[in-house]
Order: structure tokens, then C-alpha cells, then sequence
């Protein structure tokens, strides 16, 4: 009775541990970012910046999304995570620097 019942919340788990994986790989920033975090975040590194180019280049894995962003003070690259590694608010940061 008690193998059971491990079994079916752990099966549980790694069923919900996949999708939420899953959806932070999709492709579908809009949605799984917000409204512009991304862009809103990559001219946070000097407030005189403007992004020129939205996402030239776009990468996601598992736990991250990256953006690279054409802005008046060259390439940035933002990363994007959520709060909790496969739940919660999507937090993001912005670095100088390509993918």
C-alpha cells in the first residue's frame, strides 16, 4: 500500500517536473514572458539606452530563456528564469555581452 502510494506521487512529480519544463522551452515568449519583460529589462544597464532591434537571437533550454537585444549601447544579452526553477514569476537580467 505505502510502495503504491510512493509511486503514484512521485510519478505525479515527474510528470509536473516535465511540463513545466516543457513549457519553458516552448517557444511562445509572448505568453510565458509577459509583456516585454524581456525588452523592458535589456536597456535597464543604462537608462539613456534604447533597443533598436527586438530579439535578434533567441535560445531557451529547460530552466532559462535568453534574448540578445541590439541597443544604442551594443549587443545585450538578456537571461530570463523563473522565481522557482520550473514555477513562478519569470525574473530577468540584463548583461553586455552576445549569447
Amino acid at each position: 500500500m505505502i510502495g503504491r502510494l510512493t509511486g503514484t506521487v512521485l510519478l505525479g512529480v515527474l510528470l509536473y517536473l516535465g511540463y513545466q519544463g516543457y513549457e519553458n522551452r516552448r517557444d511562445a515568449p509572448v505568453r510565458a514572458m509577459g509583456k516585454g519583460r524581456a525588452i523592458e529589462t535589456a536597456c535597464t544597464i543604462d537608462p539613456r539606452c534604447v533597443v533598436r532591434a527586438g530579439p535578434t537571437a533567441t535560445r531557451a533550454d529547460l530552466v532559462r530563456r535568453r534574448y540578445l537585444y541590439r541597443t544604442s549601447h551594443g549587443l545585450v544579452t538578456v537571461e530570463c528564469r523563473r522565481v522557482w526553477i520550473f514555477h513562478g514569476p519569470w525574473r530577468c537580467q540584463a548583461r553586455r555581452r552576445a549569447l
